[in-house]
């Protein structure tokens, strides 16, 4: 239920914006992305959840999953 909420607060936010604050990646994706990478990755937000029924969270975990620095922690830590 509560990664349904959250799913769902972020969903609304992302469905009008690029990023969490608006058209720049800022310090509010780079503390959220963590989490809710964990979430799909780990807990099958996906599965569990429905993924699909956030495709604003998805393109924009996708947007951050894609720039290089990211890329590179993640090497690090996984999730």
């Amino acid at each position: 239920y509560q990664r349904r909420v959250h799913g769902g607060v972020l969903e609304k936010q992302l469905s009008t914006n690029e990023y969490l604050l608006g058209s720049e990646y800022t310090i509010a994706d780079i503390a959220n992305f963590p989490w809710v990478n964990c979430w799909i990755e780990m807990y099958n937000f996906g599965e569990t959840v429905g993924l699909s029924d956030f495709p604003a969270v998805q393109r924009w975990r996708d947007a951050i999953r894609a720039r290089p620095a990211v890329d590179r922690g993640l090497k690090v830590c996984p999730f």
